[in-house]
């Protein structure tokens, strides 16, 4: 409740095709993190469809007093990962 993530959430209806695509983003992985000009949090969730790629920003919509802050991080956050990923996705449905 303190923390505010973006994400691509990788969730089409075949869990395979989303693990291959996790998997073909994340074997690119220092170039995207490079892009984005951070760390980012790589969950393949093996037990669920999905997989996601997400970064975390501080602040949340439970304190008022954050939320300023917050959608200004994540709002850069945001654009910073789709910037980073839009163009491999693309490229994986080609």
């Amino acid at each position: 409740m303190d923390e505010t993530r973006v994400e691509l959430y990788i969730d089409g209806p075949e869990a395979a095709d989303n693990k291959a695509v996790f998997d073909a983003l994340a074997t690119d992985r220092p170039a995207v993190e490079d892009a984005f000009g951070a760390e980012l949090l790589w969950q393949r969730l093996d037990e669920k469809r999905a997989s996601r790629v997400s970064f975390t920003v501080p602040g949340c919509w439970a304190d008022e007093a954050t939320w300023p802050g917050a959608v200004e991080m994540a709002v850069d956050a945001m654009h910073r990962l789709y910037g980073a990923l839009a163009s491999r996705v693309e490229a994986l449905h080609e």
